[in-house]
């Protein structure tokens, strides 16, 4: 089975984000952009707390990426008690790295 790749996903949806609603991270207004982008529906499933809309395509992106989850999760001081959950905080924590690399 392949392992979901979280950075490639998630890079893809940041850069259409940022594009869609004409945001730059190198500009300034650094830590805005960030919480927009962590916080966004389409970018981490969030605000419904879901991003596959699926317990099991979770389940499945979940699958080799517990590594990830372990990290995502003591960021956010948070348990993930269900596979959605731990999805969004994936898609939270990437998402938050990705905009810092790109002010770089």
């Amino acid at each position: 089975m392949k392992i979901y790749d979280y950075w490639a996903h998630v890079e893809d949806d940041v850069k259409t984000y940022l594009n869609k609603y004409n945001l730059d991270p190198s500009t300034g207004w650094l830590d805005d952009i960030m919480n927009d982008v962590s916080e966004s529906e389409e970018v981490t499933g969030t605000e419904s707390g879901s991003y596959t809309k699926s317990k099991l395509k979770a389940q499945h992106c979940l699958a080799g990426n517990g590594g990830l989850l372990k990290k995502a999760m003591k960021l956010a001081n948070q348990d993930a008690d269900n596979p959605e959950k731990a999805d969004v905080l994936i898609r939270q924590y990437i998402a938050l790295l990705i905009v810092l690399r790109m002010t770089y």
